[in-house]
Protein backbone atom coordinates (compact mmCIF):
# COMPACT_ATOMS: atom_id res chain seq x y z
CA UNK A 1 0.00 0.00 0.00
CA UNK A 2 1.14 3.50 -0.62
CA UNK A 3 1.81 5.52 2.72
CA UNK A 4 3.17 8.79 3.76
CA UNK A 5 5.83 8.57 6.12
CA UNK A 6 8.08 11.02 8.32
CA UNK A 7 10.57 11.62 5.83
CA UNK A 8 8.03 12.60 3.27
CA UNK A 9 6.59 15.08 5.62
CA UNK A 10 9.91 16.37 6.15
CA UNK A 11 10.71 16.47 2.60
CA UNK A 12 7.07 18.47 2.20
CA UNK A 13 7.77 20.86 5.37
CA UNK A 14 10.97 22.42 3.15
CA UNK A 15 9.59 21.80 -0.39
CA UNK A 16 6.91 24.25 1.02
CA UNK A 17 8.99 26.43 2.96
CA UNK A 18 11.67 26.96 -0.12
CA UNK A 19 8.34 27.95 -2.35
CA UNK A 20 6.60 29.97 -0.35
CA UNK A 21 9.10 31.25 1.71
CA UNK A 22 12.00 31.06 -0.14
CA UNK A 23 11.43 33.35 -2.88
CA UNK A 24 14.10 31.61 -5.07
CA UNK A 25 16.47 32.14 -2.19
CA UNK A 26 19.08 29.09 -1.03
CA UNK A 27 17.99 28.07 2.02
CA UNK A 28 20.34 25.89 4.34
CA UNK A 29 19.33 22.43 6.00
CA UNK A 30 20.08 24.31 9.85
CA UNK A 31 17.66 27.31 8.99
CA UNK A 32 14.98 24.91 8.08
CA UNK A 33 15.55 22.26 10.90
CA UNK A 34 15.74 25.19 13.36
CA UNK A 35 12.65 26.94 11.84
CA UNK A 36 10.69 23.61 11.94
CA UNK A 37 12.36 21.69 14.81
CA UNK A 38 13.27 18.92 12.13
CA UNK A 39 16.81 16.58 12.93
CA UNK A 40 19.36 18.38 11.55
CA UNK A 41 20.83 15.14 10.14
CA UNK A 42 18.12 13.47 8.32
CA UNK A 43 16.99 16.66 6.68
CA UNK A 44 20.11 17.30 5.38
CA UNK A 45 20.13 13.35 3.82
CA UNK A 46 16.63 14.34 2.22
CA UNK A 47 17.24 17.67 0.69
CA UNK A 48 20.17 15.39 -0.92
CA UNK A 49 18.29 12.86 -1.96
CA UNK A 50 15.86 15.37 -3.45
CA UNK A 51 18.98 16.97 -5.54
CA UNK A 52 20.28 14.05 -6.74
CA UNK A 53 16.51 13.68 -8.61
CA UNK A 54 16.76 16.88 -9.83
CA UNK A 55 14.18 18.50 -7.26
CA UNK A 56 16.09 20.72 -5.53
CA UNK A 57 19.53 22.63 -6.73
CA UNK A 58 22.39 22.91 -3.92
CA UNK A 59 24.99 25.79 -3.85
CA UNK A 60 28.16 25.22 -0.98
CA UNK A 61 29.42 28.22 0.85
CA UNK A 62 28.19 31.03 3.19
CA UNK A 63 25.16 31.68 1.80
CA UNK A 64 24.38 28.04 0.11
CA UNK A 65 21.44 26.16 0.72
CA UNK A 66 18.61 24.18 -1.31
CA UNK A 67 16.28 25.66 -3.66
CA UNK A 68 13.73 24.61 -5.82
CA UNK A 69 14.42 23.82 -9.26
CA UNK A 70 10.54 24.53 -10.75
CA UNK A 71 7.37 25.61 -8.39
CA UNK A 72 5.34 23.64 -6.54
CA UNK A 73 2.48 23.70 -8.37
CA UNK A 74 4.46 22.03 -11.06
CA UNK A 75 5.79 19.50 -8.77
CA UNK A 76 3.82 16.09 -8.40
CA UNK A 77 3.60 14.08 -4.81
CA UNK A 78 4.48 10.92 -6.79
CA UNK A 79 8.17 12.84 -8.39
CA UNK A 80 8.83 13.54 -4.34
CA UNK A 81 7.51 10.23 -3.10
CA UNK A 82 9.94 8.21 -5.79
CA UNK A 83 12.63 10.76 -5.63
CA UNK A 84 13.02 9.61 -1.68
CA UNK A 85 11.81 5.93 -1.87
CA UNK A 86 12.46 4.85 -5.61
CA UNK A 87 9.32 3.88 -7.99
CA UNK A 88 6.41 4.39 -6.07
CA UNK A 89 4.65 0.83 -5.58
CA UNK A 90 1.65 -0.95 -4.75
CA UNK A 91 0.91 -3.57 -2.06
CA UNK A 92 0.45 -6.04 -5.10
CA UNK A 93 3.57 -5.40 -7.54
CA UNK A 94 4.91 -8.39 -8.71
CA UNK A 95 2.30 -10.77 -7.20
CA UNK A 96 0.69 -13.21 -9.73
CA UNK A 97 -2.93 -13.13 -9.40
CA UNK A 98 -3.91 -15.76 -12.06
CA UNK A 99 -4.29 -18.44 -9.45
CA UNK A 100 -7.66 -17.59 -7.79
CA UNK A 101 -8.80 -20.08 -5.44
CA UNK A 102 -12.30 -18.66 -5.17
CA UNK A 103 -14.30 -17.19 -6.59
CA UNK A 104 -15.49 -14.23 -4.92
CA UNK A 105 -11.31 -14.12 -3.59
CA UNK A 106 -10.57 -13.89 -7.40
CA UNK A 107 -12.82 -10.34 -7.88
CA UNK A 108 -12.09 -8.81 -4.56
CA UNK A 109 -7.83 -9.10 -5.55
CA UNK A 110 -9.50 -7.64 -8.66
CA UNK A 111 -11.06 -4.55 -7.25
CA UNK A 112 -8.00 -3.73 -4.63
CA UNK A 113 -5.18 -3.78 -7.78
CA UNK A 114 -7.56 -1.38 -9.65
CA UNK A 115 -7.68 1.15 -6.46
CA UNK A 116 -3.93 0.63 -6.16
CA UNK A 117 -3.61 1.57 -9.93
CA UNK A 118 -5.88 4.34 -9.27
CA UNK A 119 -4.42 5.55 -5.97
CA UNK A 120 -0.60 5.37 -8.31
CA UNK A 121 -2.19 7.65 -10.87
CA UNK A 122 -3.36 9.97 -8.19
CA UNK A 123 -0.16 10.94 -6.68
CA UNK A 124 1.43 11.24 -10.21
CA UNK A 125 -1.28 13.96 -11.11
CA UNK A 126 -1.53 15.93 -8.04
CA UNK A 127 0.55 19.14 -6.67
CA UNK A 128 1.41 18.90 -3.13
CA UNK A 129 0.71 22.22 -4.00
CA UNK A 130 -3.10 22.42 -4.47
CA UNK A 131 -3.36 20.18 -1.46
CA UNK A 132 -1.72 22.65 0.79
CA UNK A 133 -3.71 25.39 -0.80
CA UNK A 134 -6.99 23.28 -0.27
CA UNK A 135 -5.88 22.76 3.09
CA UNK A 136 -5.29 26.54 3.74
CA UNK A 137 -8.56 27.44 2.72
CA UNK A 138 -9.86 24.99 5.16
CA UNK A 139 -8.48 27.02 8.14
CA UNK A 140 -9.79 30.51 6.50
Amino acid sequence: MIKLNKTMEYALTALFHMDIEGAGEFVSTKELSSLYSLPEERLGKILQKLTRSGILESSQGKKGGYRLVKPMNELMLGEIMEALDGPVKTAHDGEDHTLCTGFCSCYVKGAVEEIQQNLLKFVYSVSPKEMLSKEMEKSI
